[in-house]
């Protein structure tokens, strides 16, 4: 009589468990999107503004022409992306608007990017290393002025972290690939850690041959993108491959030796070091094996399709300069612990990033600065369009207003023109040289800007200048939308 007894009484305690556990879970999740709100809005106050970058303005354009029953025209823009385009879509109904919701998405990536490096530090090394790492990544200027912008490298980062913050909790788990397809249809580095994550599982566990589908999905899926709209499924490659050359951006073995210097200048030299220290401290207590396959990982994952002929940049680097961060963050934890020579390496790790703090503020007041200017002076060119144009097309300094102008006045990205092509009549939105660095002209980047088109002078905003030449007959009114 007592065994059936044991199991009614077991089978009862799990019934009543139940919501317990469910509404455990919906706290956790609450608790951190709360944390995720708070972090990403406080990453607007100290980047001080922010916009949407050229690159994401084309996956608006894109998404608003599949849901107006169009095949997106990728010749014209840079490397397309499966998730951001289908983001694009959902986004597509609320017009000019959408740009102001991707632009807040943005900094939700941030503070969910920051937010995975404390969970990361925290279930390695506990609630200090977490404060700290978490306080590192949020000062970097690069972070932030690359999240100000929305672009889409930052939530990629976001979820290879969550997806390392998972392995640290449970090994073995198949969400972690969940996570990762996602990430994969972001950028195909992705690829390259699902695969290592995959055979990782299969070393232990044969029958880990169930989880093959998940691995190829992302790839498999983006191939079939590229060859549903333009025919050719490897579009993105060529594109990305071609748009290096140029660009001027370095590639294969040079890109490759690059990698360590962008690394090193996205973190700072001094917190590097603290991190090579800790990362051999965290070794020796027999703590720091899954950082370092981590970082060997992530690291390797973003100079593999370098290797092929893509580019490298610092912003493809995040999910790895996060995780030195956290290792930067683990001699810390050193400090409570016993004999003086383990509390000699903490303070000095301590002192190394103390003394990183000045320079580092000073350049994150810097980037604020340049934010702040160039979020001014695009508003500023986004005035000058309104309320009207006298006639179409509308014409802009080079290719990296085209997709912005379209969203802005919610027109086909074929009634915006590229000035560097001729400068047939029209309405011509030109600025300064000033007003348009940061916005047509970017630092490191080779770009030609025809003159200013002479026409007669319709509105003027800050630096931007709206001129008209429209013919024998011109358009009145919203002409070119």
């Amino acid at each position: 009589m007592l065994g059936p007894n044991r199991d009614n009484s077991v089978a009862l305690n799990e019934t009543l468990s139940a919501p317990l556990r469910s509404n455990a879970r919906l706290l956790v999740l609450a608790r951190a999107a709360v944390l995720v709100t708070g972090l990403g809005s406080l990453s607007y106050v100290m980047i001080g503004g922010g916009f949407v970058n050229t690159d994401a303005m084309w996956s608006l354009v894109w998404g608003r022409e599949a849901m107006n029953g169009s095949w997106p025209d990728y010749a014209p823009g840079p490397t397309p992306h499966p998730l951001t385009n289908f983001l694009g879509a959902l986004l597509a109904p609320l017009g000019a608007r959408a740009e102001s919701v991707l632009s807040a998405l943005g900094f939700f990536a941030l503070g969910a990017f920051f937010y995975m490096t404390g969970l990361v530090a925290y279930r390695l090394f506990g609630p200090i290393a977490a404060a700290v790492a978490t306080a590192l990544v949020m000062t970097r200027d690069v972070v932030l002025f690359y999240g100000s912008l929305a672009y889409l490298d930052v939530p990629y980062a976001a979820l290879v972290l969550g997806a390392a913050a998972m392995v640290i909790r449970r090994p073995r788990r198949g969400a972690v690939l969940v996570i990762l397809v996602i990430a994969g249809l972001l950028r195909p580095e992705a690829w390259i850690l699902s695969g290592a994550y995959w055979l990782y599982l299969m070393v232990n566990d044969r029958r880990e041959w169930k989880f093959l589908g998940l691995v190829s999905a992302a790839p498999i899926l983006w191939v079939l993108s590229d060859l549903i709209v333009t025919g050719n499924p490897l579009f993105s490659f060529v594109a990305t491959e071609s748009g290096t050359v140029t660009s001027g951006r370095p590639t294969r073995f040079a890109g490759v030796l690059d990698a360590p210097v962008f690394l090193a200048q996205t973190v700072r030299p001094l917190v590097a070091v603290a991190a090579l220290m800790g990362l051999g401290i965290a070794l020796y207590v027999r703590k720091g094996t899954l950082l370092c396959a981590f970082l060997a990982t992530t690291f390797l994952a973003t100079v593999a399709p370098v290797l092929a002929g893509t580019p490298i940049n610092e912003r493809y680097l995040f999910a790895t300069a996060a995780l030195v961060c956290v290792a930067a963050s683990a001699p810390l934890v050193l400090l409570k612990g016993p004999g003086p020579s383990r509390r000699a390496v903490g303070g000095f790790c301590a002192l190394l990033l103390v003394l990183n703090a000045p320079g580092q503020l000073a350049r994150l007041a810097e980037k604020r600065a340049e934010v702040r200017f160039i979020t001014a002076s695009r508003t500023d060119a986004h005035r000058a369009l309104e309320p009207s144009v006298p006639c179409g097309p509308i014409v802009v300094p080079n290719g990296r207003l085209v997709p912005v102008v379209a969203i802005w006045r919610e027109m086909p990205v074929s009634a915006v023109r590229d000035g560097r092509r001729g400068l047939p009549d029209g309405s011509y939105l030109w600025g300064s040289a000033q007003a348009m660095v940061g916005i047509v002209t970017l630092e490191g980047r080779p770009s030609s800007i025809p003159p200013a088109p002479r026409g007669s002078v319709v509105r003027m905003s800050g630096g931007w200048t709206l001129r008209a030449r429209c013919g024998r007959a011109p358009r009145r009114g919203r002409a070119a939308s």
